[in-house]
């Protein structure tokens, strides 16, 4: 089975819940196996691990000499090839498909991504007028929610809610579509959709909602859009009114390092791939630009804080 996904033509040999090309032949970019084995025993060093609420390990990447390999402790393993292009996946158990789901769609795809050498944002962002609209920040920050005001309520295009490909062309940097679907908490869908109960929990264990494609409640961006801006969404500064919606500029350096910080699941990878992504980020700041946004995190501003956002795109 085969599938479009980031920018790429990906192939499966379990169905995935994404819209499968039935007249597509050419050569796959990435290839994703199911392996009912266990995990080949070979020697492997950690390099970095994610963790949890209670502090501890939720997610630990390995590098062995020509792979990778993710474990998502008590669910399931990714072994990863080194170019990017085989990601294999071990279960342990029964392992419910939401789980594999959550670890393809979310680091085992980053990783790969970035090992093909496509830079990798843990970002929203939608589409207006052709242009990417990014929205970076810490877990909890809202971007999922602001997404959804833009991609629910005015209805432009969703580009993605967690993986987040970007290709440099020429002088130029464009997003790539992501995985078709939002991730939502109860109270965020019961405001914009009335009835989370409609919508499939991500797993048993996390009450977010997947809102996908195939309902008509989001609308589903799939193209590559040009760059336009993005937004470091931030918690209130002491010096800014609590009521207040503002957007402030920041500079080259800083938004380098914003963007390092939030590239998805950003794992001590070789010396190499790490020196190209910075050589990329110091590219992307000179040419699209990056802001800070603040503002109250409630849903009755959320109106504002878009109108707000698009007025100076709309005056272009």
């Amino acid at each position: 089975m085969r599938y479009n996904l980031c920018g790429l033509l990906l192939y499966s040999d379990i169905p995935l819940p994404l819209k499968e090309l039935k007249q597509e032949h050419r050569e796959c970019n990435i290839f994703f196996l199911n392996n009912s084995g266990d995990m080949p025993h070979k020697k492997t060093t950690l390099i970095g691990a994610l963790k949890g609420a209670n502090g501890q390990d939720t997610i630990s990447a390995y590098k062995g000499e020509d792979f990778y390999l993710l474990k998502i402790h008590g669910y399931l393993d990714f072994k990863i090839s080194s170019n990017g292009r085989y990601i294999t996946y071990y279960p342990k158990g029964t392992t419910l498909r939401e789980h594999i789901w959550i670890g393809l769609f979310g680091p085992a795809l980053s990783l790969a991504l970035r090992l093909q050498g496509i830079i990798t944002l843990h970002s929203s962002a939608i589409a207006y007028q052709d242009q990417a609209i990014v929205f970076l920040g810490d877990s909890g920050v809202g971007k999922s929610t602001l997404s959804a005001a833009f991609a629910i309520e005015d209805k432009y295009d969703l580009i993605t809610d967690d993986v987040l490909p970007i290709y440099e062309t020429g002088q130029e940097f464009y997003a790539a579509p992501g995985v078709p679907w939002i991730k939502l908490w109860p109270e965020v869908c019961n405001y914009f959709l009335e009835n989370e109960l409609e919508f499939t929990k991500v797993s048993p264990e996390i009450e977010k909602r997947y809102v996908t494609y195939s309902s008509d409640k989001v609308c589903i961006c799939s193209r590559t859009c040009q760059l336009g801006r993005i937004y470091l969404l931030e918690p209130f500064a002491p010096t800014i009114a609590k009521k207040e919606i503002a957007i402030q500029p920041i500079s080259p350096l800083e938004a380098t390092f914003a963007l390092v910080k939030h590239t998805f699941h950003g794992y001590a990878l070789e010396g190499r791939i790490l020196a190209k992504e910075l050589r990329a980020y110091t590219r992307l700041v000179s040419r699209v630009p990056v802001y800070r946004i603040f503002y109250p995190k409630n849903f009755e501003v959320l109106r504002a804080v878009r109108s707000v956002i698009l007025e100076p795109l709309r005056e272009c």
